[in-house]
């Protein structure tokens, strides 16, 4: 990937000690993204973005991120209202579920799906997504052997 511009300018505010949340809330939603894949990429994880494929319907996975055994497809949710967000999130984990489990049919590879959020919450799993705060997320990849073991 590479470090963009606005993933850059993420990092040098995040020195100076800024809001993580606030600062990705000021970046388009892709930023969001790419911010995801540079993590990723800091712990050797290869990277796609936007994966698009055809099941029984028309699919895409925002992030695609392999290392070794281990396939990680990635949703990447930044809502900005609170109040409905338990059932959206439910609602994503069941999407990002049916589209995890179409591309895992048709590459033949254990894909393990996760939403990533700026939610500040625990890691949790609905279903069986794994739902990832922004702020876990160094921590989710580090213990990632525990998670899916």
């Amino acid at each position: 990937m590479g470090e963009n511009s606005s993933v850059q300018e993420v990092i040098e505010e995040l020195k100076k000690g800024r809001d993580l949340e606030v600062l990705l809330q000021r970046y388009r939603w892709q930023s969001f993204e790419e911010f995801v894949g540079y993590i990723l990429e800091q712990h050797g994880y290869e990277v796609n973005f936007h994966v698009r494929f055809a099941s029984a319907r028309r699919y895409e996975i925002d992030v695609l991120a392999r290392k070794g055994k281990v396939s990680l497809a990635i949703e990447c949710k930044r809502w900005k209202g609170r109040s409905s967000v338990p059932g959206k999130l439910k609602e994503a984990a069941k999407l990002h579920e049916e589209r995890t489990r179409a591309l895992s049919r048709a590459t033949k590879e254990n894909l393990i799906p996760v939403i990533v959020t700026l939610l500040d919450m625990d890691v949790r799993k609905l279903g069986e997504v794994f739902v990832v705060p922004i702020f876990k997320l160094n921590s989710f990849l580090l213990e990632i052997y525990e998670y899916i073991l």
